[in-house]
């Protein structure tokens, strides 16, 4: 298998598991983590070996011989353009809720969804002190994507992430909506016709976070760029929004009659 340092995790995994886990705990005790089920689920699906590395601080060059020596075939060891760093930003704490996923993560279960609810409730002069194992870079990225600043902190063999709304005037605003152009986005009937022997459709309504997101995910990964995947769901997910960005696909959306969501995800 060819690899390079945008290859996903999952994908390495897929193809030697047992290999790859053993020679990335040798590489750094860090990658350790990957042997607990929910973090692999959850992380490997979303971040590729640069991510992977920054987590784990480990040396991307050292990543790739380690798979080299096990029969990957890298593709190019040549630093890509750094990708825009998701910068710290100096955040007045005010008062701090503190939730620590350390023991809900020992147990094998997954914590994002009882992340996402403290996120939620926090009012603007509130602020998340979130322990984990590591560096939570996918939550990082989902939520700045929705205002939040984040500041890190490393403690004893943990990771102190503070994340906190930004300011009600630093917050993104949208901007009004152009007229109409040639290059507009596609209406959800006109898809539907394009792909119309080309679409692969999913039902992910009667999943628990963080499942529907893992699902579409996993779908996009083995599909070919000239389908399109057409999801049935609860809801416009908006944390999924910026991986979609992130790998090249556009989505549109189309609300449903019992208030859920219908959504064709393509890429142009």
């Amino acid at each position: 298998m060819v690899i390079s340092r945008k290859t996903l995790i999952i994908d390495l995994l897929k193809a030697e598991k047992e290999a790859v886990l053993n020679r990335l705990i040798q590489l750094h005790p860090n990658f350790s983590r990957l042997r607990n089920p929910v973090l692999r689920n959850v992380l490997a699906r979303m971040v590729d070996i640069e991510g992977a590395c920054k987590v784990a601080g480990c040396e991307v060059p050292a990543f790739l011989e380690a798979m080299q020596q096990i029969g990957f075939v890298v593709q190019d060891q040549t630093p890509a353009k750094p990708a825009p760093e998701v910068k710290q930003v100096p955040i007045s704490r005010g008062t701090v809720r503190v939730l620590d996923v350390r023991p809900i993560l020992a147990n094998k279960k997954d914590p994002l969804k009882l992340i996402l609810e403290h996120v939620d409730e926090l009012s603007d002069d509130e602020c998340l002190k979130l322990i984990a194992p590591f560096e939570p870079v996918p939550l990082i990225h989902m939520l700045r994507a929705k205002g939040f600043s984040h500041e890190i902190e490393q403690e004893e063999g943990s990771v102190i992430t503070y994340l906190k709304k930004a300011a009600a005037g630093a917050r993104p605003v949208a901007t009004p909506k152009a007229a109409p152009r040639e290059s507009a986005q596609p209406a959800f009937e006109d898809l539907l016709l394009q792909y119309k022997d080309r679409l692969r459709t999913i039902d992910v309504r009667h999943l628990g976070m963080p499942q529907p997101m893992i699902m579409i995910l996993e779908n996009l990964q083995n599909m070919p760029d000239e389908e399109a995947l057409f999801v049935h769901h609860k809801k416009l997910p908006v944390y999924l929004l910026p991986h979609l960005q992130e790998r090249g696909y556009e989505h549109v959306t189309q609300p449903t009659d019992d208030g859920k969501m219908n959504l064709i995800i393509y890429k142009p």
